[in-house]
């Protein structure tokens, strides 16, 4: 008869057996599981921590920026304030500034000559031909602005201005493959109904005026012949080019490697040139008084020039929302940033908010709730049927294995019957099982 610790060897390597033609011990299966979901998880929440701080820094930035250019107007006397042409300009290139400063630390760039050897490879790269059409789909915005301004009522502008946010939603469907339900479509009419009873009352001069400071309402230019429809056709054209070229910039931004900054260092080299010939036509050429009466630097001052750092700012900030949400959130951060800046012009201006502002607040706060409970519902029950999907999978995959393993457990144990036994034959239930492994 053996040594007993022979049998305790044979079932050793019976087990090692069925851990080879299993693949791996359940504890490594455990492990492994665990981590998976774990380091999902934590990118998952990276990515929203990025998506959350860069929406809500963005509607501090659109409230800034509307505070700041109202007193800038409102405090400057007629026919001596900046030029918007040019404020925009400025933006572009500080943009740019911040963007390559960003890039050389991005590549830790320790030399002169290094730095521009990387520039010239960011620069040339076919990579950036991609964002020639989001830069003159932007400059044609504003071209057009300028037309519809120049045509319509300021109340009628405001209205119309606002299809941007239903055609940013469209082309995301259509460009992106984005899924809304309808509960999101009927969310994104209200925030678009919001945002206008909001804005309706300061187009119209509805507000009342308590304290110094306060922008008055300024209508479009007198004297000149005013065509409704060409108005009309520019500001929803404007509205269109500003949403395809938003959504477009998305989709580039999270389907292509280059990062964020060599993106807007992209957008800012055909940027830059379009902004120049913007400030021409604009405020040169097509100048009330004439090219004559044109100043590049008309208006300057600290305050005019920290206007164009949150301007700058806020080119940055859209970029970041794109990638990290999207433009859809975007809008909605717009209208919250038209909210807070309402509220903050109530506090310093002595503002006496309307009924259509305090409505057009209850839309906007009732479509973002909508919007995000559809969003909400629609991830539950995508993690729902991905979770009932792979447990699915894993049972059908685990029935093979299952299998062999009691097929080498089997064999093993026929293994240790012989072993028990030298010479003899192994038993019939053995030779079955030693075959069907």
């Amino acid at each position: 008869m053996p040594h007993p610790t022979s049998a305790h060897h044979a079932s050793e390597r019976a087990h090692h057996a069925a851990v080879a033609v299993s693949g791996a011990s359940p504890t490594d299966d455990k492990a492994v599981m665990a981590k998976a979901p774990r380091s999902l998880d934590v990118a998952g929440r990276w990515r929203m921590s990025l998506s959350t701080v860069s929406l809500v820094t963005l509607v501090v930035q659109n409230a800034m920026l509307v505070l700041m250019t109202r007193h800038a107007r409102a405090t400057t006397p007629p026919g001596q304030g900046f030029h918007t042409s040019v404020v925009v300009l400025l933006q572009e290139v500080l943009k740019t500034a911040v963007c390559l400063a960003v890039l050389a630390w991005e590549r830790r760039v320790r030399s002169a000559a290094e730095y521009a050897a990387v520039v010239q490879s960011v620069v040339c790269q076919p990579e950036c031909v991609k964002l020639a059409l989001p830069a003159g789909l932007f400059t044609l915005q504003n071209f057009l602005i300028f037309v519809s301004l120049s045509n319509l009522d300021v109340m009628t502008f405001q209205i119309l201005s606002q299809t941007k946010l239903l055609s940013a939603a469209i082309f995301s469907v259509w460009l992106l493959g984005k899924s809304l339900s309808g509960v999101q479509w009927g969310a994104l009419l209200l925030l678009t109904a919001g945002v206008v009873l909001a804005q309706l009352e300061t187009a119209m001069g509805g507000l009342t005026r308590r304290g110094p400071g306060a922008p008055s309402n300024q209508g479009p230019p007198g004297g000149a012949e005013q065509l409704v429809w060409v108005g009309a056709t520019s500001c929803i054209v404007s509205g269109l080019s500003s949403s395809f070229a938003g959504v477009y910039f998305e989709k580039v931004v999270k389907t292509t490697p280059p990062s964020l900054a060599v993106r807007n260092i992209h957008l800012g080299l055909f940027g830059i040139p379009f902004a120049v010939v913007s400030m021409l036509v604009l405020d040169v050429l097509l100048a009330p008084k004439g090219p004559a009466s044109f100043a590049f630097f008309r208006g300057f001052g600290p305050f005019t020039w920290a206007l164009v750092a949150v301007h700058a700012l806020g080119g940055l900030l859209v970029a970041a929302v794109v990638k990290y949400a999207d433009n859809i959130l975007k809008g909605f951060a717009t209208a919250v940033a038209i909210i807070v800046s309402g509220v903050f012009a109530s506090l310093l201006w002595g503002y006496v908010p309307s009924g259509a502002f305090v409505a057009g607040c209850a839309l906007v706060i009732v479509a973002i709730l909508g919007y995000q409970y559809a969003e909400d519902a629609k991830a539950r029950a995508a993690k729902a049927g991905g979770a009932g999907s792979g447990g699915a999978a894993g049972a059908g995959q685990g029935s093979p294995s299952n299998q062999q393993q009691a097929a080498a457990v089997g064999g093993a144990a026929a293994t240790a019957d012989a072993l028990k036994a030298p010479g003899s034959p192994p038993p019939k239930h053995a030779r079955t099982a030693s075959t069907a492994a």
